[in-house]
């Protein structure tokens, strides 16, 4: 069947078990042979980020738990960081309510009683496990639902909170708190420079919103369910 090569494949490539093992072995010689005592490189080329994670290390090593070393602190912070670009909120609405809308008329469509039972056997090639298994995606498709994040915070800042929060709870005795100059603040608008080092001084209140949202989050939700929350976008 001919298929719009616009749109990307929708398959995904399973290794096989003995591949997946020597990648497993891979993975784990190389954490083995980490000297985490030693410092790493910041993902900047130039360095121009590595006196931001001086700063953020000197702030947190005060408040390390015992055990750690201040090199080692040093490559936590290089790794948390560091986030990931996200989409655009509108496109993900949009996605959203095509994929709910779209999967809800299919969902229709199969459950018709005239449906063919033929086509059946030609989706599923005769397994009724695999026509299951496509019914089960297909019902968690229509349930997918977007919450928009707030008008005033940007993934980005999500994100730096998040990595701040992990950073303090992680390696430090200290607990984030609602402290204007706290710990959990400075931490957070830190890393948010290296992120955007654009940003103008008009974001400090902004950053400082997405932080007690969070830790509202973690309140009432408890971690897990406030950093699934990130997945909104």
């Amino acid at each position: 069947m001919a298929l719009d090569k616009k749109i990307r494949s929708l398959k995904r490539v399973v290794p096989s078990p003995a591949e997946l093992q020597q990648e497993r072995e891979r993975i784990w010689l190389g954490i083995s042979q980490v000297d985490w005592n030693a410092k790493v490189k910041c993902p900047d080329p130039k360095w121009l980020t590595q006196p931001i994670i001086e700063k953020i290390t000197k702030k947190l090593w005060p408040h390390i738990k015992p055990g750690i070393s201040r090199n080692r602190l040093f490559n936590q912070v290089v790794i948390g960081s560091f986030v990931g670009p996200y989409p655009d909120p509108k496109s993900i609405a949009e996605i959203t309510n095509d994929l709910a809308s779209t999967t809800k008329k299919l969902h229709k469509i199969l459950g018709r009683l005239d449906f063919p039972p033929n086509y059946v056997f030609r989706i599923s090639r005769g397994s009724v496990e695999t026509w299951n298994i496509f019914v089960e995606c297909l019902e968690r498709a229509t349930e997918i639902t977007y919450e928009k994040p707030p008008k005033n915070e940007k993934p980005i800042q999500r994100s730096c909170v998040i990595s701040a929060y992990d950073l303090i709870t992680k390696y430090t005795i200290e607990v984030p708190a609602k402290t204007r100059g706290g710990l959990f603040y400075a931490v957070a608008g830190l890393i948010y420079q290296i992120n955007n080092p654009a940003a103008d001084d008009g974001n400090d209140d902004k950053l400082k919103a997405a932080c007690d949202r969070f830790l509202d989050l973690v309140r009432d939700r408890g971690y897990e369910g406030a950093v699934r929350n990130r997945d909104r976008w």
